[in-house]
């Protein structure tokens, strides 16, 4: 409780505003230029896959190739970044206490400063079950270790282990299982 306070508390005005626009946003589709039900469906199908996702590392080379990937699939309508675990969870809880969706995909690394990956996972798991169910967490990670693949095997909102980089083979395996489910 005492963590949801102090993140409260040092969110100023205008760092609400850039955590907030990216949901303030409406979307707009161009009704008045639609011909048909036909248009309307194709224009549906043509959005984003999730609403939003966010890259979780402090590697700036991996963040950028990343996004850079995932705008290619039309992946999230939203990509946040964030350079640490700590910087992530205090941005996460923010949206939690502003009553904000989460991202649905996180994409998550292992090896960094201040907060690792597995701190980070130990803390997010412990927000508020409604609000982390729908989340689906892939650790990156730059390490080939069937131990830390193991590891990873523990915590229920991790869904894979991608070996890094982030490639189309691995963006297009995603969609395809959230197709399927």
């Amino acid at each position: 409780m005492f963590l949801l306070i102090k993140v409260v508390a040092n969110y100023t005005i205008n760092n609400l505003h850039t955590l907030l626009f990216p949901y303030l946003r409406p979307l707009i589709l161009p009704f008045n230029k639609l011909k048909s039900q036909k248009d309307l469906i194709n224009n549906l199908s043509q959005m984003s896959k999730y609403h939003s996702c966010c890259i979780i590392d402090d590697d700036e080379f991996f963040s950028i190739s990343s996004k850079r990937v995932l705008k290619q699939f039309d992946f999230s309508e939203n990509i946040f970044y964030y350079t640490g675990g700590q910087e992530a969870l205090d941005g996460l809880i923010g949206l939690v206490v502003e009553n904000i969706p989460l991202p649905t995909i996180i994409f998550l690394d292992l090896n960094m400063p201040r907060r690792d990956g597995w701190s980070f996972l130990e803390e997010f798991q412990d927000l508020p079950k409604d609000k982390i169910a729908h989340v689906q967490i892939y650790i990156t990670s730059s390490f080939i270790s069937p131990e830390l693949m193991e590891k990873s095997k523990n915590y229920s909102l991790v869904k894979d282990y991608i070996v890094k980089p982030l490639t189309e083979n691995a963006v297009k395996k995603i969609i395809d299982s959230q197709e399927l489910e």
